[in-house]
């Protein structure tokens, strides 16, 4: 080889790239090689392949945009999840009732604080003085500072005890203390509702009487409770009963509808109150022949089941539990009273009070304090 031949030789190895060298830079002189487009003799996949892939893609694709095309805008997603086939689940477990009263959900009348009243503020059925409802405003010693009195509070006579709605709504009923004048007995089977805004008092629900009044009773509704779960309203009544007849009941009505759900009949039921016990809820019950406290089971309806059960006796057998509360402790309350269904009780007022405490272990009411 001649000299010169050499030297191109030479000159033409200089100036390839070494095999370890990277990306050019865009300095280099040498441009970067472009790899082939792939083709069917490629080593990459066949393009019938390609095409078995894609088509069934779009097809999928078409049929959606359809399908959203033909389906109403309006149509509710309730709608639409029961066009499909539910899964199969496990039945569901059942949960445990929380212990307590059943009344958790009262509140108080709106209309004392749109007044001006304190938190402290009261309203009341036992003023021994103003017949009718009051509402008294409290100063932190418990003394009254404001007195209230609407016009249609003292239209119903004097009256029993109040039970509270969730909305602030009371509930309450004739109850004649000393003479017949202001509580006539036609009247004593009606419920009356004071409402939480405008402070009206008005006949909320008359109820049926088993028989008609009697000279010898002078008497009616007795007691009422809530049971927030099932918005019930019970109402106890002895209407139409005698001293040697027993024709009272315990009424079941929806709150809502002021619908009469059913009776629990042929019994004078004094003070009612609900409590959830630990093998299920119950309305608790006093009698006014008898120094006793009984039970009945409620179901998740309200409805009335199974036999009534003594759940205690007064420790003063003269004396009849003419209330059954329950405070926020879950503590029971039997508030007693003389009772021989003529109005001498009412109008002394003689009273015991005995708290129980429920025990769960044996499902039954211990005496603790009188």
């Amino acid at each position: 080889m001649s000299k010169k031949t050499k030297q191109a030789a030479r000159q033409r190895a200089q100036s390839r790239p070494t095999s370890g060298a990277g990306v050019s830079s865009a300095s280099s002189s040498i441009p970067p090689k472009i790899a082939p487009a792939p083709t069917s003799s490629s080593k990459g996949l066949p393009s019938w392949i390609w095409l078995a892939a894609v088509i069934p893609l779009a097809l999928i694709i078409v049929g959606i945009v359809v399908w959203q095309r033909n389906t109403p805008a309006n149509t509710p997603a309730s709608a639409l999840a029961a066009a499909a086939t539910p899964i199969a689940t496990s039945a569901p477990t059942a949960v445990p009732a929380t212990l307590g009263t059943a009344d958790y959900c009262k509140k108080t009348p709106i209309f004392p604080q749109q007044m001006g009243f304190s938190l402290r503020a009261v309203l009341t059925t036992a003023d021994k003085v103003i017949k009718g409802l009051v509402a008294y405003d409290l100063n932190e010693q418990g003394q009254p500072t404001r007195v209230f009195t609407h016009p249609t509070w003292s239209t119903a006579g004097y009256l029993g005890h109040i039970t509270f709605d969730q909305g602030g709504n009371a509930y309450t009923f004739p109850s004649p203390r000393v003479s017949l004048i202001d509580n006539p007995p036609e009247q004593q089977n009606t419920l009356w509702r004071l409402d939480s805004t405008s402070a009206e008092f008005k006949p909320w629900l008359a109820l049926t009487n088993t028989l008609p009044p009697s000279t010898e009773n002078p008497f009616g509704l007795m007691g009422t409770t809530l049971d927030c779960d099932t918005g019930i309203l019970y109402a106890s009544t002895v209407a139409g009963s005698t001293r040697s007849n027993e024709a009272g009941q315990i009424v079941r009505i929806n709150l809502s509808t002021k619908a009469i759900l059913g009776e629990y009949k042929g019994v004078d039921a004094f003070g009612i109150g609900i409590f959830t016990t630990q093998k299920g809820k119950r309305l608790y019950y006093g009698l006014a022949r008898q120094p006793q406290v009984y039970s009945i089971e409620l179901n998740e309806l309200g409805e009335f089941v199974s036999e009534p059960r003594l759940e205690l006796t007064m420790p003063d057998t003269n004396f009849r539990p003419w209330r059954v509360q329950f405070d926020a402790t879950g503590q029971m309350i039997v508030r007693g009273l003389i009772f021989n269904f003529n109005l001498a009780a009412t109008s002394e007022r003689r009273e015991t009070r005995d708290v129980y405490a429920y025990d769960a272990a044996s499902d039954r009411w211990k005496h603790v304090e009188n």
